[in-house]
């Protein structure tokens, strides 16, 4: 029984459990419609839950992935935590209902841009991109990209938000992911070579999650792990490793424990951060650093800031009194897993109304600041970037510009097209699928996966988790593929060239 099989029967007897957990405690109608949309998520994910479409798609099912956790979670998350899966709502209905059907043509989508069959060949731009070295990295270039990454991370901590039309700044900006290369060679048969000097790899690890303490940034404690964590993942599918030869069932409850213990670990430390976050334009990184540390270990104060973040979340305003967040304690879960927040973008949908010209209007200018000045100046379109500079959730919430509220696909779309939202959505996910599949090669038997991917691979799974909506999509489609390719390849020939100069010194 291979890993995916157990994933399967995990997932499934969670959902059975929940769903008797929920109707027993929280019996109503409106949850049992979070109860079929977790139902229906499951039925779809698990269809696809199969070694074939996770070892030619990884990186295409780990965006479906993402889809199917953000409408299944919510049930299991909120019952931990006592609380019915509808913990604050005001239009269940219509989201449930609404998120369901979301659900139903992402699996269509999925379906149609990835298929199964025997014979498989790449298209001329995967043959293209094999040719010019994409899908093959040297060990030293994996190394020279980490340490470049790093060095343009450490860099951004001092030199602040990259400004608008800042060329320079957004392309280091756009490089920082290499700091994750490192990482892949923990895992080198997914590189298709071995390497011996794992130990290397591990200290460079626990070396950017210290960074990312000391950066006063939760994403970027957790951001190295989980790509370590997903690329494990997919070592292990590769490998066809059960879960039982990994996790005895003696050990379960132990492993469970510990993990358990690890999500309140990383929720004390987000704690910390938070509360330092006040100190960090005014104190060294090194200084935040220790004040975030001294922080950690203060007893008294972690179990005040404790009590305040209770005292607060117990405050459940709703949507006319203001905007909110709250929905689930851990901070994880309740970037991942807030249903909330569909729930809440829909309530200021109804109030601008379905198919809002205002929507439209910011939409279409903000796919006009995917392109580079230069071009729209070269077509006559004068943009000021700078007064867009707002989330799309800001200017659905209609209360004040410049939060950078999040906003959920479903909300966001509906008051921008109506219900025209739908097909252009399922167009859109077509897309986006199919260009993620570009970045797997297929050779004889051996399917080769795009390095530049893989040291991704964790942005893949948070593509689509509350955001900026479907702008996103369109930025993906219009600019950031094409745009993230460029770079890597830049970046890559010249650490190429600079290596064969030493070498020949």
């Amino acid at each position: 029984m291979f890993l995916l099989q157990d994933l399967k029967k995990i997932l499934g007897v969670l959902l059975v459990i929940a769903i008797i957990g929920e109707m027993l405690l929280f019996p109503s109608v409106a949850n049992f419609y979070g109860c079929l949309m977790a139902v229906v998520a499951y039925i779809i994910f698990q269809y696809f839950l199969k070694t074939a479409y996770v070892l030619r798609y990884p990186f295409s099912f780990l965006l479906f992935f993402s889809m199917f956790m953000y409408r299944y979670l919510p049930l299991i998350a909120t019952l931990l935590e006592y609380k019915p899966i509808t913990y604050g709502f005001e239009n269940p209905f219509t989201t449930f209902i609404g998120e369901t059907f979301w659900m139903l043509m992402a699996g269509l989508a999925f379906y149609i841009a990835c298929p199964i069959k025997k014979d498989f060949r790449n298209n001329p731009i995967q043959n293209t991109l094999y040719q010019m070295g994409f899908f093959h990295v040297h060990p030293q270039v994996f190394w020279c990209m980490g340490f470049l990454g790093l060095a343009v991370t450490t860099y951004s901590l001092g030199a602040g938000e990259v400004e608008t039309g800042d060329v320079g700044g957004k392309f280091l900006n756009s490089i920082k992911y290499f700091m994750y290369a490192p990482c892949l060679l923990a895992f080198p048969s997914l590189l298709n070579y071995k390497y011996a000097n794992g130990r290397w790899v591990y200290l460079y690890i626990i070396f950017i999650v210290l960074l990312g303490i000391a950066s006063n940034s939760r994403e970027g404690i957790i951001k190295p792990l989980g790509v370590l964590g997903l690329l494990f993942v997919l070592y292990l599918i590769t490998e066809k490793v059960s879960l039982k030869a990994i996790f005895p069932i003696h050990k379960i409850i132990a492993y469970g424990f510990g993990i358990y213990l690890l999500l309140q670990v990383f929720s004390n430390i987000s704690l910390a951060i938070l509360y330092n976050r006040q100190f960090r334009e005014s104190v060294s990184r090194q200084e935040l650093f220790v004040k975030t540390w001294e922080t950690l270990i203060d007893s008294q104060k972690m179990e005040r800031l404790r009590e305040t973040k209770e005292r607060a979340q117990e405050q459940l305003l709703s949507y006319q009194d203001g905007w909110t967040e709250n929905y689930l304690d851990n901070f994880m879960l309740n970037r991942y897993a807030n249903m909330r927040i569909t729930d809440q973008t829909l309530y200021y949908a109804n109030q601008r109304g379905y198919g809002n010209i205002f929507m439209q209007e910011n939409l279409y200018q903000k796919l006009l600041a995917l392109f580079p000045n230069p071009f729209l100046r070269f077509v006559n379109i004068d943009l000021d970037k700078d007064a867009l500079r707002f989330s799309r959730g800001d200017l659905l919430y209609g209360k004040g510009l410049g939060g950078y509220r999040v906003t959920s696909h479903l909300g966001d779309g509906l008051a921008t097209f109506g219900y025209w939202y739908f097909p252009i959505q399922f167009i859109t996910l077509f897309f986006v699928f199919k260009l993620t599949n570009w970045f797997s090669y297929y050779k004889k038997e051996t399917i080769i996966y795009a390095p530049f991917a893989l040291m991704s691979i964790f942005g893949f799974l948070g593509f689509y988790r509350n955001a900026g909506g479907i702008i996103a999509d369109f930025g993906y489609l219009l600019r950031d593929y094409v745009q993230d390719l460029f770079t890597y390849l830049v970046v890559f020939y010249f650490i190429n060239m600079l290596l064969r100069l030493f070498r020949r010194n």
